[in-house]
Order: structure tokens, then C-alpha cells, then sequence
């Protein structure tokens, strides 16, 4: 067992490796010394042979994965999670094992370690004299930004985004440490330089994109934007998600579309945060009257990130006024939208099999909400908010599929009860029949017999 943890290991030298055994994830050597002070686990030892000797030993419950994982990635760990790939019953010799997942700060699906109402971002940076690539992704939203700025825009720019982790290269890990030290929790992670490489990124995005060329989106002259957005899409990789669930398109943001504040003007205005430290002391509270958490994640981007393009916002002011202007409308939408669920995390957690029969439930809850929405707007459209309501198709087939297989109030996890519908699989009455009456079974089958 110890072999197979050597290897596993050495394959993940700079991640702590949590170690399936049994009921327990399980640590050893240097990571069960780290883990014992970051997670006040109590540090053992345990004898492993004439050859090993004592080793240290700290571990916790399977059950209690999600809480140390957002633990740990909060205090700017990653953590390579290695599951048992077979029962350990039916197993000959050890267990087979592997890491399943490796899990940090900018790519977390927990939700201790998620604020519903704000992007948890990943971020790399490519750092240039004069211009920067940066992009940025939220793998629980599926959204994917890239661009270039000036160079003197970049502490700005990172700081609106609050990102939760951000890659670059080894050399410039302490200008992105200088850059980010007004955030409270931003962990910095260090990359290879060749991740970076132009040629090395551009193959990264063009297999991605499963296309030719990055012509289409913009990119052929954004150099540093294909650096950064390249070495971030290896990243996610390296952890075991599929960026292709996660990140199914890739947009180019304008320097120039958005407004660059300052931390000071920023602190100054108390924009998201108060210099008293009380919440309810800024902007972002007395505006936020959002009924949705992808509403309020919004928001909170607009406030950080103003336009500077009069179009836009004339754009926007008309689609407020649409609103304003009938009060009717805004409240019943209002009221539907307050019964709906964050469809973003949900389809994100759906489509990286994390989900639980109780969030595939919500999912199809809120897209029945969708003919209720589009019968509001029923003759009182308007050219303001016609690209969304033209968005508003509801997937009938998803809704049926899952009202067809899930109870309308199912367990929070496939194994701790009927979760399926009964006659969706007469395979499976026919257990829970045995299951129910077994006895019974038992005296009918022997008599048919």
C-alpha cells in the first residue's frame, strides 16, 4: 500500500494528497505534518515495515471531504483527492486507487467555500513591460474571458475581478503577490514558463475550440491573451475537469469597454466593502434587490467595472426603463424569478457529475418557470430586452427526462433512498419489491419452485 501511495504521490509532488483508505482520507510524511496544523487534525504515526519505519499519520471521516477541502484551498492549498476505483471486498491485493480530482482555490465546486452571489474566479496572467494578457474563467458558470491591457490597467482590472486564485509564471510570482495585496484570500499559483509558450497555448485553445485557427474569436493579434488564456485552460486540465463542460466558449473582452477603478477609488466609495467594515455600509447593499444569485454575481460586476461606452449604457438605462415604466410586469417576474434556482452552478455541477438528485429537480423546477416568464412579456416586448426573451426556449425534452426518472422530492444523495420513479425501470421495482417484502418473496418463491 505504501508503494502504491509512493507512486501515486510522486506523480503530484507539490499537492497534498488526501488517501482513500477505508472510511478515511488518509495523509502521510510531510502531508500529514501540513494537514495536522492547517486542519487541527491530530498528527500519529503508524509502522510501515523494516524498510519505512514510523511514518506520520493524519486523517478524517470520507463524509467530512467537502468541509477540509475547502479548508485547505482556502489557506491556498491544492489537494489531489485518490479514490478506491474498485470495492475493496472484490479487490485482490491492494485496492486499486487514483487521483480522481485535484481541487484549488479558483476551480472549487463546495459549497462552504462558494458565495452565491459572487464569481469565484481563476485567473492567469501573462506580464509584459508594457502590455498584459490576462483571462479569467468561473468553471462554476461556465463563463471564459481573455484580453489584452496595459500594463498599468492590470492591478485595476484584477482587482474588480476578486479572483480567488491566479496562475502565472514562476519569475512574476511576487509582482502578482505585490499586485493583489489589498485582497483578503487570493492564493497565487506558479506555472512552468512553457505552459505559456505561444505556440504551446495557441494548440491548448485551437483543440479546445476544436478549430483551425483563432481567427473567429479575435485573437490573432493578442499575443499575451493567448498566453494567458492557453496556460489557464492546461491548468483546468492538469486538475482532472473537463474544460470542455466547463468552458464551452471563450470571449474576448475591451480594455476600453469598461471603466478602471482604482483601489482606492474603490475603497474610497465603498463600493463593495466599507472602510468600517460593516456590509451594510456600501453601494452594493443598498442597490442589491436581485431575486436571483447569477442576478446578484451580476450586479456586483456592473458596480466594480462601470461602462464607458455611451451605447452600452444607454442600452442598459432603456431596458431599466422598460421595466420602471410597467409595474406590473416587474413585480410578477419579480415573484417568479425569486422561486428559481441558480441555474449557472447547478448545470456546471450536473455537467461534472457532482450533482445530487435534489439539484437535477431544481434544475427542471426552473426551466418550467420559462413559458410563465415568456407569457408575461406577451405582447408588451420591446427591442430592449428582445434578445432575451428570444433566449427563453425551454428545453422540453430535459424537463420531461428528468420529471420521467426523479420523485418530486428525492433524497440528497442517489444511495440513501427512492430516488427513481417507480415504473421507470421495472428492473428496479422488482428489487425494491424483493427489498420490501423479502420474506414474503422468499415463502412464493420456494412455493413456485
Amino acid at each position: 500500500m505504501m508503494k502504491q501511495y509512493k507512486e501515486i504521490k510522486a506523480r503530484y509532488p507539490d499537492v497534498v494528497l488526501f488517501y482513500r483508505m477505508g472510511d478515511f482520507y488518509e495523509m502521510f510524511f510531510e502531508d500529514a505534518v501540513l494537514t495536522s496544523q492547517v486542519l487541527g487534525l491530530t498528527l500519529t504515526k503508524r509502522n510501515h515495515g523494516r524498510e519505512t519505519g514510523d511514518v506520520p499519520l493524519a486523517g478524517f471521516p470520507h463524509h467530512q471531504l467537502e468541509n477540509y477541502l475547502s479548508k485547505m484551498t482556502r489557506a491556498g492549498y491544492r489537494v489531489a483527492v485518490c479514490d478506491q476505483l474498485e470495492d475493496p471486498k472484490l479487490a485482490k491485493g491492494v485496492v486499486k486507487r487514483d487521483v480522481t480530482e485535484v481541487v484549488s482555490a479558483g476551480t472549487t465546486f463546495s459549497g462552504s467555500m462558494l458565495d452565491e452571489r459572487r464569481n469565484n474566479y481563476l485567473a492567469a496572467v501573462w506580464m509584459d513591460e508594457n502590455q498584459c494578457g490576462l483571462a479569467y474563467a468561473d468553471v462554476t458558470a461556465q463563463e471564459f474571458f481573455t484580453g489584452v491591457l496595459p500594463a498599468r490597467e492590470l492591478q485595476s482590472r484584477l482587482l474588480s475581478l476578486e479572483p480567488a486564485e491566479v496562475l502565472c509564471t514562476q519569475e512574476d510570482v511576487e509582482s502578482v503577490r505585490a499586485i493583489l495585496a489589498t485582497l483578503k484570500q487570493c492564493t497565487v499559483t506558479s506555472a512552468p514558463r512553457w505552459q505559456f509558450d505561444e505556440n504551446s497555448a495557441e494548440r491548448t485553445l485551437t483543440g479546445h475550440m476544436q478549430v483551425a485557427n483563432l481567427k473567429g474569436f479575435g485573437l490573432t493579434q493578442m499575443q499575451p491573451a493567448i498566453r494567458a488564456a492557453g496556460a489557464l485552460l492546461f491548468y483546468v486540465k492538469f486538475l482532472h475537469m473537463d474544460s470542455n463542460v466547463l468552458l464551452p466558449d471563450l470571449r474576448v473582452f475591451a480594455d476600453d469597454a469598461e471603466l478602471s477603478l482604482d483601489p482606492g477609488t474603490k475603497r474610497n466609495l465603498e463600493l463593495v466593502e466599507s472602510l468600517t467594515g460593516n456590509r451594510e455600509a456600501t453601494l452594493l447593499h443598498v442597490m442589491d434587490r436581485t431575486r436571483t444569485s447569477a442576478g446578484g454575481r451580476l450586479l456586483r460586476r456592473w458596480l466594480l467595472a462601470p461602462l464607458r461606452d455611451v451605447n452600452q449604457i444607454n442600452r442598459r438605462l432603456d431596458a431599466i426603463s422598460f421595466f420602471v415604466a410597467d409595474s406590473v410586469l416587474l413585480a410578477n417576474l419579480s415573484e417568479l424569478l425569486k422561486s428559481s434556482h441558480d441555474l449557472q452552478r447547478l448545470l456546471s455541477r450536473l455537467s461534472t457529475r457532482r450533482a445530487s438528485p435534489r439539484d437535477a429537480v431544481a434544475i427542471r423546477k426552473t426551466l418550467d418557470l420559462l413559458p410563465k416568464i415568456e407569457k408575461l412579456f406577451h405582447l408588451k416586448s420591446s427591442e430592449s430586452v428582445a434578445d432575451q426573451l428570444a433566449a427563453l426556449k425551454q428545453p422540453r425534452d430535459l424537463v420531461e427526462l428528468i420529471s420521467a426518472i426523479l420523485v418530486e422530492d428525492p433524497p440528497l444523495a442517489v444511495g440513501d433512498g427512492n430516488s427513481i420513479r417507480e415504473g421507470y425501470s421495472p428492473d428496479l421495482d422488482e428489487l425494491r419489491h424483493i427489498g420490501s417484502r423479502a420474506r414474503t418473496w422468499m415463502q412464493e418463491h420456494q412455493e413456485s419452485e
